[in-house]
């Protein structure tokens, strides 16, 4: 996402070289998506493009690749992709913060055995997430799923789109969401120390903010437990997302006053004296 247009002169520089853009959108957010991954794997050199853009204590969570999750379904055929995914991404380190295991949403509770397995195979130094999109998850076959993870010590994702899904479309990006994203029940029980939330809101900022202050409580709450929660936030064009995952992280701060601030981001276009 550090990429995207929308933010061009906004929220980076413009022009800013591809290579550079990553350390600007450190500036704004201290975690990142690493979606691209699910489409083909990095070569070594870009990511440690990546890691010299951010500091060690930068979280990514990055997306298996597609064959792993989608076309070999997490069973053994796919670990020759699995392992060389894992060879690319080393020069991350720590800044690793999990690896994302979203499945499709023909992936159902049949098909966990398959998933404890591959869970057994992942090296133990790194932590995992799953996101599942099989309605039988959110109606009653939870548990044999939350058993799995909690033995590997896994998070379960939730990908939060009821703020989305509360009223029609109204703009073309809504739209096309509205066809693609999953509409399920939204799940707030963390299995780890480590939770990880993706929130969908809407296009309009009032309300995207309405939309998550549920999330806000939840995560103060999971912070007095003294977990480490890390926060997406989403819209359909995702143009207002770094202020908006700032205003989140503001709102949890005023009820958990010793949360960190994040960092600060430079500022963007010439410096003036009026």
């Amino acid at each position: 996402m550090w990429s995207l247009k929308a933010w061009q002169g906004r929220f980076v520089e413009h022009p800013l070289p591809a290579g550079e853009r990553l350390r600007a959108y450190a500036g704004w957010c201290n975690a990142v998506e690493g979606n691209t991954t699910f489409y083909a794997t990095p070569t070594v050199e870009t990511v440690r493009g990546w890691a010299e853009q951010t500091s060690p204590d930068f979280r990514m969570v990055l997306k298996l690749p597609k064959p792993v999750t989608h076309e070999f379904r997490l069973s053994p055929r796919a670990d020759a992709e699995l392992h060389a995914f894992l060879a690319a991404i080393e020069p991350l380190g720590a800044r690793v913060h999990a690896l994302w295991v979203q499945l499709p949403g023909s992936f159902g509770p049949e098909e966990v055995p398959h998933l404890a397995a591959f869970l057994r195979r992942l090296p133990a130094d790194y932590r995992s997430a799953v996101e599942v999109r099989h309605p039988a998850f959110f109606a009653g076959d939870a548990g044999l799923l939350e058993d799995v993870l909690s033995a590997a010590g896994a998070e379960w994702v939730p990908f939060d789109t009821t703020a989305f899904f509360a009223a029609p479309p109204t703009s073309e990006a809504e739209r096309d969401a509205w066809t693609k994203k999953p509409r399920l029940p939204r799940r707030t029980k963390a299995l780890t120390a480590r939770p990880i939330v993706r929130y969908l809101g809407r296009d309009d900022a009032h309300l995207t903010i309405d939309g998550w202050q549920g999330w806000v409580r939840q995560a103060a709450q999971w912070l007095r437990e003294g977990r480490s929660p890390t926060f997406f936030i989403h819209t359909p064009d995702n143009a207002d997302a770094p202020a908006l995952a700032r205003d989140f992280h503001t709102a949890v701060r005023a009820l958990v006053p010793e949360l960190p601030p994040l960092p600060e981001p430079n500022p963007v276009g010439p410096l003036t004296l009026f």
